[in-house]
């Protein structure tokens, strides 16, 4: 299991003080206990990667020195910032969850190459679904892209891709770096040269929405990768083309779920009856766990020479493919 400590502290800085970041209203001395706290978790990582620990003790020191200067929305923004500076995509404190306090606009985005575009949105906005966003406010996105990147935890520039689309909806942090003009809405321009002007939301508004999605209209048959969502592993013989399908969405033992080593010796039952000409595992929205509890999985097709082979072995990855998951890939 990685070593690595993946910081959360700012669900403890937070989750005390309400859903809006505007009803934050912490003293300068809170605040300093808030990153004395966040300096002793990052201790723990430090000890097994040290290269970092004089620029971000620095930064954090220099954060401390100018709270009494500084709003709730940008103390917090540094602190996000300050944290990937340690160079670790398992070190992270995200700016994209609820407990920041940070309102978000209700889209959901995606890069298709070096594209952005709009895969879901709330009722109000679905006449902008599929389009490419090409500028927030007057910024283009590539812009908005390239500013974002010092507030994103990453190992490489592929996680930047996986992490900006959220990123982009919180518009409390768009605003703090001088992009969006207004720190609860912001409008975008669309390929056709259209504009639309998107409110944010609190998490407690966002619950209530009805999502309205590309691929319900564009594809109304729900695509096999992303039926089950919830479920950590789960199977389905493809008739036609005698072809066995694994989504595998996490590495770890879902509750009260059979374990993987039990899930995968069932599973590996049902092949060796249905002799399949391929096995595919789709690791696409897998984000990690404990890699350790993959070993059921390799050595089941270790065990079987007619499987574990050039044409009848596949393996499905993606941009949210991470950490226990890409470990998973490579094995």
């Amino acid at each position: 299991m990685n070593t690595r400590t993946v910081i959360s502290a700012i669900l403890l800085i937070l989750s005390l003080f309400g859903l809006s970041a505007q009803s934050i209203d912490l003293t300068t001395e809170e605040w300093k206990e808030d990153i004395t706290f966040l300096k002793k978790k990052l201790d723990i990582t430090f000890s097994v990667m040290p290269k970092q620990r004089q620029q971000v003790e620095q930064a954090l020191a220099t954060l401390q020195n100018k709270l009494s200067e500084m709003n709730d929305i940008a103390i917090i923004a540094e602190m996000g910032r300050i944290v990937t500076l340690v160079g670790d995509g398992h070190t992270e404190l995200n700016l994209t969850q609820w407990t920041t306090g940070f309102h978000k606009i209700p889209m959901i985005f995606s890069f298709f190459g070096k594209d952005l575009h709009i895969l879901a949105t709330s009722p109000d906005y679905q006449n902008t679904l599929s389009k490419k966003v090409m500028r927030f406010d007057n910024t283009p996105t590539t812009e908005v892209y390239e500013k974002l990147q010092p507030f994103m935890s990453h190992d490489n520039d592929q996680e930047f891709k996986y992490a900006a689309p959220a990123y982009f909806t919180v518009i409390a942090l768009l605003h703090h770096i001088g992009i969006s003009q207004h720190p609860d809405r912001v409008t975008l321009e669309l390929e056709d040269g259209s504009t639309v002007e998107v409110k944010a939301l609190s998490a407690e508004e966002s619950r209530k929405i009805n999502w309205a999605r590309a691929r319900d209209i564009n594809a109304p048959q729900q695509p096999l990768s992303v039926q089950n969502p919830t479920d950590y592993y789960w199977y389905k013989f493809l008739e036609d083309s005698n072809t066995f399908y694994f989504k595998f969405n996490r590495v770890g033992d879902q509750k009260d779920k059979p374990s993987i080593r039990k899930f995968v010796k069932e599973m590996f039952d049902e092949i060796d009856k249905l002799k399949p000409s391929k096995l595919v595992i789709d690791l696409r929205h897998n984000n990690g766990g404990n890699y350790y509890m993959n070993r059921p999985l390799v050595e089941a097709i270790q065990e079987r020479p007619w499987l574990n082979q050039k044409g009848k072995l596949f393996v499905i990855n993606g941009p949210r493919t991470f950490s226990a998951a890409a470990v998973t890939t490579i094995f």
